[in-house]
């Protein structure tokens, strides 16, 4: 033990022997040899060995352990009062004092919102001030409220209770007695409130309204065992139309089948004997979500029941909803056709195209009419705006329909079979129906604030108004030569569907140029380089329109396409490349020998490039093997183009300028276009991606899946 110290000895039982440290540690104090100072315990630990007849140094006195659990108190204290005053500040209404937040609200990771319950009263707190709520109010957001409470609720009444339904969900719940799924539900209505505001709005309301989906969001994630109710349930079909008004089209379908399993779990859908309105409705609301929303994604629809569509049910409905009602049964039938691979199977085509005909002769003629004046209701915010906003909806959904069940057949080669092309004159009259109503509504003013699911409505529509009439083309070389084109009324109308081309690019550019919107870039790199293929092909250019499946590479590998538009190896080839699909292939031919029939614009599968496992997305020696070469009567391949081509100038080949362009933007007739800079990045496997990577939400992916399905 250490030797003499300065300080006193301290008297010690008789036998004591051990140093502080061992006896702290209750260990036995040992000593290698009796002359050791230290014992053997404390050379192993490295500290000093001071024997209990010393005072022990490590000890504290009494005074200062007092000031150490003062210390620990005045912690604790401090702890408890900034909990209390960030409690205190979340009653208040947020941004009350005019401040404008610069960052997007998330929920604190807090250790008090793990429960609903806590989630709930923290979402309580959120709510905005009454003086906040009556300026949302008395905002234009009364339509958006209508169109929110009819996914809820029928047609039938809702009106009448529009003034009620406005009082309740919209004031503050009481967090001592309010339901979670309740209060999720009146969240989320307000979010759409919020959302629908006029663009000059200030920055605090989006603050706000991001504040309040971020935490009813993860209120109606969490709270499973409240939300198997039909508030619940309203809550998940809220969020659904609020992420599909924002284009966010696959994490709408994700929280709708979340809606459909807790749906299932509750007990619906319930037998028609036995079923309440609502609940029924609501099931019905969920399903049809579900459908449009897996049609477009290309994804598989959850239940093919279709018990709210049966007769003694469409029998006390009024006509508008008899026939949303039909057209989710053809949406089903579309989808059952799609996923069991009968694309090409005319019969059941035509049978679904009479359940649509069915369909839209419930409601009168003048129902279907689009004017000025109808539009000029969709400025209001009260019964007229509503009815006009529904009809319209309702009529892009009809032809969206259309456009879905006749798409097989637009890359299918002709056939003795006249359907073929009575399916592609009904792709062309309802892609025109579509784009009409899309550009028509961007007109007026309602446009500020709509569901960007029409947005997808209308590159389908563009998409494949373009292909039909590429298709016309090849049809009217044909016809030159001796035979007969039914698509010969196409020519009639180029003119007018160009225009409206045209006018959906303008809308589409002025997307971007107020701020960030992948999918409007999506929409313009597709469709300006289709409109110049178009465009070259009235002007004699000769065409053939290949759908290509994915190859093999070594070692059973799928290789995937890198991007659209690829031309670098092959200037006259543009290549609209699709992850996990294949390729659609618009090549540019000038004379081939040998051919017996005329190549201008003609339309087929590479049935030898799929057997031969040739290169699909590599340039020349794609399918050349395959492709018939003109005879004396494709005339027009032959000749030399205008030079005015585009209004660009002399142009070598009809994809020059792509290869060297002038302009990024889509201006008039000019179509300079670099596909450098429109390459849009897939990923390589399934899954969810970011929106910037993937702005049309797999929508381009499932509308060229389906071109392909029948080739």
């Amino acid at each position: 033990m250490s030797a003499a110290r300065p300080a006193a000895r301290r008297k010690v039982r008789k036998g004591t022997q051990s140093c502080w440290e061992c006896k702290r540690r209750k260990i036995r104090c040992t000593f290698a040899a009796p002359t050791d100072a230290v014992c053997d315990g404390c050379k192993s630990r490295q500290t000093r060995c001071v024997g209990q007849e010393y005072e022990d140094e490590e000890t504290p006195p009494a005074g200062r352990k007092a000031d150490r659990l003062r210390r620990m108190e005045s912690i604790i204290e401090d702890l408890v009062k900034k909990k209390k005053e960030q409690q205190s500040a979340g009653d208040e209404s947020p941004g009350d004092d005019g401040s404008t937040p610069d960052q997007k609200y998330t929920v604190p990771p807090s250790l008090d919102l793990h429960t609903p319950e806590d989630l709930t009263r923290h979402l309580i707190a959120l709510w905005p001030s009454q003086p906040e709520l009556d300026r949302i109010v008395a905002s234009q957001a009364c339509t958006a409220l209508l169109l929110n409470g009819i996914v809820c609720e029928p047609y039938e009444g809702h009106l009448d209770t529009h003034t009620a339904c406005l009082g309740q969900a919209t004031q503050r719940p009481d967090p001592a007695t309010a339901h979670p799924a309740l209060v999720a539900r009146n969240a989320m209505l307000l979010v759409t409130l919020l959302d629908s505001l006029p663009p000059a709005a200030s920055a605090r309301s989006t603050a706000l309204q991001d504040r309040l989906y971020a935490a009813a969001a993860r209120l109606v994630a969490a709270g499973h065992e409240h939300m198997a109710s039909l508030h619940g349930l309203e809550s998940h079909l809220m969020e659904t139309a609020y992420l599909a008004t924002r284009g966010n089209l696959r994490r709408a379908w994700l929280v709708n089948r979340r809606g459909m399993s807790l749906a299932q779990l509750a007990g619906l859908p319930t037998s028609a004997a036995t079923a309440a309105a609502r609940s029924d409705y609501v099931w019905f609301r969920l399903v049809c979500s579900d459908r449009h929303l897996s049609l477009l994604l290309g994804l598989p629809q959850a239940t093919t029941e279709n018990a709210f569509a049966t007769p003694a049910a469409l029998e006390a409905l009024p006509p508008l909803e008899r026939f949303e009602r039909i057209m989710v049964v053809a949406c089903s039938l579309i989808l059952q056709r799609n996923g069991a691979g009968q694309a090409g199977d005319l019969d059941t085509t035509y049978e679904i195209d009479t359940t649509l005909q069915r369909a839209a002769a419930m409601l009168t003629p003048q129902w279907w009419l689009v004017t000025p004046p109808t539009l000029a209701r969709l400025e209001g915010s009260g019964a007229a705006a509503f009815y006009e906003t529904t009809r319209l909806m309702n009529q892009f959904m009809y032809h969206h329909l259309l456009v879905q069940l006749h798409l097989p057949y637009i890359l299918l080669p002709a056939t003795a079979d006249a359907r073929m092309d009575c399916s592609r004159m009904t792709v062309a009259n309802a892609a025109r129906s579509i784009l009409m109503r899309f550009i028509s509504f961007h007109g007026s003013p309602a446009s500020v604030s709509y569901c960007r699911a029409i947005d997808f409505f209308a590159f389908i529509a563009s998409t494949t108004l373009c292909l039909v009439h590429i298709e016309a083309r090849r049809q009217q070389h044909l016809a030159r030569a001796g035979g007969f084109s039914r698509l010969q009324p196409l020519v009639h109308q180029r003119h007018s569907d160009r225009a409206l081309l045209q006018s959906l690019l303008d809308i589409v550019a002025g997307m971007t140029q107020t701020g960030p919107d992948p999918i409007a870039k999506r929409i313009s790199s597709i469709l300006t380089p289709l409109l110049e293929i178009e465009l070259d092909s009235f002007k004699g250019g000769c065409y053939s329109i290949s759908a290509v499946e994915c190859q093999k590479a070594a070692g059973g590998r799928t290789e995937f396409a890198a991007d659209f538009g690829d031309s670098s190896s092959a200037p006259d080839v543009l290549h609209i490349k699709i992850p996990h699909v294949g390729t659609i292939r618009i090549q540019n031919h000038s004379e081939l020998p040998g051919s017996a029939e005329p190549a201008c614009a003609r339309s087929e599968t590479q049935e030898a490039g799929l057997a031969s496992g040739q290169e699909c997305c590599g340039g020349d020696s794609c399918g050349r093997s395959t492709l018939p070469t003109p005879n004396a009567d494709c005339a027009p391949c032959s000749q030399p183009r205008e030079t005015d081509w585009a209004d660009s100038g002399t142009l070598p080949g009809p994809f020059s300028s792509m290869a060297h362009p002038k302009d990024d933007e889509w201006a008039g007739h000019s179509a300079s276009l670099d596909l450098g800079t429109i390459s849009e990045p897939y990923l390589a496997g399934s899954g969810l991606s970011s929106d910037d990577h993937w702005a049309l939400q797999g929508v381009d992916i499932a509308l060229f899946s389906n071109l392909t399905q029948g080739s």
